[in-house]
């Protein structure tokens, strides 16, 4: 019985193997790299002896399976932001790299921008002064009606049955506003 022969490879199918094999090789000669330089100045950084070159091929050995997860493109990124956050003197560890890779993958949520401002602007110090004084103005005449209101009805309460007698209101900015006129509503 024949066995099936296996097709064989092509002069162009061998370039492509040895051509990607070769990619990969550089990626992760790059990337154990990129760990080797981090490793080293988090060593610097902590005011340690940087290990020697034995002990950093273990030590990037290890770090390079515990940050997996975190792209080549983001690793400078994750240990600039672990490092601003780590505290105590201790060196700081992959963990913590892959955590902060974490966090900064989370989309943040977009800034509450009040409708007033322009689309997708910031306020000036001109245009928040002028909301925050358009603000005071209505509390303001908020709090000049209810005094007005309780005014009134103070005057009213004498009234009982009778029905509402006492001083009438006058439009003064477009607020009501009473003049006592001294009389005695009943």
């Amino acid at each position: 019985m024949d066995s099936p022969r296996r097709p064989t490879e092509t002069g162009l199918d061998s370039a492509r193997s040895r051509k990607t094999l070769q990619d990969s090789e550089a990626e992760t000669r790059e990337r154990r790299a990129k760990i080797l330089e981090i490793v080293t100045k988090g060593y610097l950084v902590m005011g340690r002896e940087v290990p020697v070159r034995e002990e950093r091929a273990l030590i990037v050995s290890a770090w390079e399976e515990i940050v997996a997860v975190i792209p080549t493109s983001r690793l400078q990124d994750s240990y600039t932001e672990a490092m601003r956050r780590h505290e105590g003197a201790g060196m700081i560890g992959a963990h913590e790299l892959v955590q902060a890779y974490r966090d900064l993958s989370i989309p943040k949520p977009e800034l509450y921008r009040p409708p007033a401002l322009p689309q997708g602007g910031l306020a000036t110090p001109e245009e928040i002064r002028e909301i925050m004084g358009a603000a005071r103005a209505k509390i303001a005449a908020s709090k000049r009606e209810r005094e007005a209101r309780g005014r009134a009805s103070d005057a009213f309460k004498h009234v009982g049955e009778i029905g509402p007698v006492g001083p009438k209101p006058v439009i003064v900015d477009g607020f009501e506003q009473y003049e006592d006129d001294g009389e005695i509503p009943f």
